[in-house]
C-alpha cells in the first residue's frame, strides 16, 4: 500500500496520488498520529484523502457536468465499495449473486473510466456522485 505524503495541496493531487496506485494522501502539516493512522488504514485497504479537498473538487465538477450516468443500484453498490464492503459483503445485504455485483461493478468502472474499485470510488466522490465514507475521513474508527 502506498502512502503520498505533500507539503500542499492544488488540484491535480488528488488525482495524481489515485493515478499513481495511492491509497492515502497526507499533508506534511499533520500529526504523526494522523500519519500513522493513514498507514494503517492503507494496510488494511482504506482509502485516506483530505475530505476538503475532495468536496471542493466534487462541488466544481458537480457544477460542470450535472449529469448521472450511473444507474440508482450502480451508485447503491459504489457507496457501498466507499464504505469498505467486499463483493461478499455487498451480495448478502443486497440479496444478489456475487456475478451479479460483479457486473455491476464492471459496468460502474466502466462508466466512469476507471480501472479499480478505490479509483471509482475516488472519482465518483469527485465527481459528486458519492459523500465521503466516513472512514476515510476519520481512518481511526
Amino acid at each position: 500500500a502506498v502512502v503520498m505524503i505533500a507539503s500542499s495541496l492544488d488540484d491535480s493531487l488528488v488525482q495524481q496520488a489515485v493515478d499513481s496506485g495511492s491509497l492515502a494522501l497526507v499533508l506534511m502539516c499533520r500529526s504523526v498520529t494522523d500519519l500513522v493512522a493513514a498507514i494503517r488504514a492503507a494496510a488494511r485497504g482504506h482509502a485516506t484523502f483530505p475530505s476538503e479537498r475532495l468536496d471542493q473538487l466534487a462541488s466544481r465538477r458537480r457544477n460542470r457536468l450535472g449529469t448521472n450516468p450511473l444507474s440508482p443500484r450502480e451508485l447503491e453498490i459504489l457507496e457501498m465499495l466507499a464504505a469498505g464492503d467486499t463483493t461478499a459483503s455487498v451480495s448478502a445485504r443486497l440479496s444478489l449473486s456475487p456475478h451479479t455485483v460483479r457486473n455491476h461493478v464492471r459496468n460502474l468502472m466502466v462508466k466512469l473510466h476507471t480501472h479499480s474499485r478505490l479509483e471509482a470510488v475516488v472519482k465518483a466522490h469527485s465527481l459528486g456522485l458519492i459523500e465521503t465514507p466516513s472512514s476515510a475521513q476519520n481512518p481511526r474508527q
